[in-house]
């Protein structure tokens, strides 16, 4: 009888470690003041509009919820995902904030 603890067990095989491709991008962080003063002054006034779009977006969205009922306790969100508009009636319930718990809590451990 053989015993099976004197059976040398197979290592187990490691995946290969995988490269990026070119549909999985590696992002890094850029310092716009770093940037060559005509691209700074492009990225600058990217941001400015960009803010200036958020602005308008806020407005319009609150302008629409008061110009149109959605009924007690909804409010229209919008979309503007592929240069479409589009709408959902959505319930404007407030965020509740929770009390901090431990991990022990959360992973119900031991």
């Amino acid at each position: 009888m053989t015993n099976l603890a004197s059976i040398p067990l197979p290592l187990k095989a490691r995946a290969p470690k995988s490269e990026p491709t070119p549909s999985a991008p590696s992002w890094d962080n850029i310092d716009p003041q770093s940037l060559p003063e005509d691209l700074a002054k492009l990225y600058y006034a990217y941001r400015k509009a960009a803010d200036a779009a958020n602005e308008a977006r806020k407005l319009f969205e609150e302008e629409a919820n008061e110009a149109f009922d959605s009924g007690p306790g909804n409010r229209l969100a919008f979309g503007y995902k592929f240069g479409k508009l589009s709408v959902a009636i959505v319930r404007d319930a407030p965020r509740t904030s929770r009390p901090a718990r431990s991990l022990s809590d959360v992973a119900r451990l031991r």
